[in-house]
């Protein structure tokens, strides 16, 4: 096992490497607490109470000097009332009864520096304190058998016997305990199976105000951005500063980087020309005739534009906060959603503004249209609620990498943020570019995800670390 450093997992929050001594130092401080995760491959995550390295510190701390002896040596063929564990590079196995020890000690498959436990406890000690070796080790030594309890055996009785009892099948103290209702996934569960329930009630009956129906929108754009949201956070491991932050910098986006972005689209001389090539009624005939020229208005009248007020709040507070490169990412990608947020709405709006005209002549003709014409309504609904706010996101999250990066250069910090905001730019555009082309499009949209999952990696191997420790706080 790698000696060299431990992660932890605690709260929620992933951090590391951290050498043996700063953890203890962490746990004696009370930031850490004995139900924190420990690992050295980040594969085999341990409680650190239980962790062979360091449960002896822990409880050997009480006490005016006192350790926790050892049981000592079991005499052969005794029999112990609960089984034991063995521990071994990273991984426990077991439970085994004193008998399957001696005999896996005999075979070589026990080895002395091997650490036991029974079950239940916390204390680890060498095997060798507690079983007699008789055979020297092996150059080739297998690994213990990781098996659940045999089932012949009596402790896998008593453990069968005790959960046909009716708190076993029952945990009702369980249910409505601290312990589930506090858990981070429980309560993200529950949040995205209650709220689409909530936002339903927010639509206007018949006759009612038209306010009702906007906040509906906005309360489902909120849903599915804070849906995508949660997918990338079990991934980025931001922490709870860094989601208060982000939601800042969207509610920013939304409330001032978006009218400005809408003063320059239309009132800029040269930045008006391009974004009308774009969208006015002679734009179809436009691609046809001259399409460098619209994929060009694409790029600097729409993407570039975009993406510079949605990065706008990252760059405000990059001056004066420390983060790592994948949080800043991380809120760039929420400054996205942001985004993605309002254009949904005013997209939707706008599509309520214009009533479908379906002609038919019989009864049946108009129910086949009808269903066409609202299958077709619910799939451009659903593809822009879904997935056009994770492009959004992905956008802008590279570009955060590139503020982040601007700021570890900082002599060069211009040219650097510039060419990411050129890059992006470029992605932005050409995507919406080939939305005038069926299926192409797609693509495009792949490719985005792929290249911000790449930085996301790029960042979490290290390349291009800012801080190369991220401080561990309460």
């Amino acid at each position: 096992m790698d000696k060299a450093g431990y992660y932890i997992i605690y709260d929620g929050r992933h951090t590391g490497p951290f050498p043996k001594q700063r953890i203890l130092s962490l746990y004696a401080d009370g930031r850490i607490g004995g139900d924190a995760r420990i690992s050295s491959d980040r594969t085999v995550w341990i409680e650190l109470s239980l962790h062979p390295d360091f449960s002896r510190e822990i409880s050997g701390g009480s006490g005016a000097g006192e350790e926790n002896e050892p049981p000592g040596l079991i005499a052969s063929g005794e029999e112990e009332e609960s089984p034991w564990r063995v521990y071994r590079d990273g991984k426990i196995y077991g439970p085994y009864s004193v008998k399957e020890l001696e005999e896996m000690a005999s075979s070589g498959q026990l080895l002395p520096s091997d650490n036991v436990a029974k079950c239940g406890e916390k204390d680890w000690h060498p095997a060798e304190s507690i079983i007699e070796f008789q055979t020297a080790s092996r150059s080739s030594v297998p690994q213990p058998a990781e098996r659940d309890t045999p089932s012949d055996s009596p402790y896998a009785r008593t453990e069968v016997a005790s959960r046909l009892q009716v708190p076993s099948l029952m945990p009702f103290g369980r249910i409505f305990s601290k312990e589930i209702l506090k858990n981070d996934f429980v309560r993200i569960v529950i949040f995205f199976s209650i709220v689409p329930f909530l936002i339903l009630g927010l639509f206007p009956e018949k006759g009612s105000s038209t306010l009702l129906a906007e906040i509906a929108l906005c309360a489902w754009g909120t849903y599915f951005c804070l849906l995508w949201a949660c997918v990338f956070g079990l991934f980025a491991k931001p922490r709870r500063q860094v989601w208060s932050k982000g939601v800042v910098c969207a509610m920013v986006t939304v409330g001032v980087g978006l009218p400005l972005l809408f003063y320059v689209q239309r009132k800029m001389p040269l930045i008006s020309e391009l974004y009308l090539n774009v969208l006015s009624e002679e734009s179809q005939d436009l691609l046809r005739k001259e399409p460098v020229k619209v994929l060009l208005s694409y790029v600097f009248g729409v993407g570039l534009c975009e993406e510079f007020f949605k990065i706008i709040p990252l760059l405000l507070i990059s001056k004066r906060e420390k983060m790592s490169q994948t949080e800043f990412m991380f809120i760039g990608m929420l400054s996205g959603f942001g985004f993605a947020i309002a254009e949904n709405v005013q997209y939707s709006h706008i599509f309520s503004m214009h009533p479908l005209s379906i002609r038919a002549s019989s009864e049946a003709e108009l129910i086949n249209n009808l269903m066409l014409s609202y299958s077709s309504s619910l799939s451009g609904q659903l593809l822009r609620y879904l997935s056009l706010p994770i492009l959004h996101a992905a956008w802008s999250g590279v570009l955060g990498w590139f503020v982040a990066a601007s700021r570890l250069y900082y002599e060069r910090r211009w040219r650097i943020f510039l060419a990411g905001l050129l890059m992006v730019a470029v992605l932005h555009g050409v995507y919406d570019f080939l939305c005038s082309f069926p299926h192409w499009h797609m693509g495009l949209a792949a490719a985005a995800i792929v290249v911000l999952c790449a930085y996301m990696k790029h960042t979490e191997d290290g390349s291009m670390n800012i801080s190369a420790e991220i401080k561990f706080s309460s």
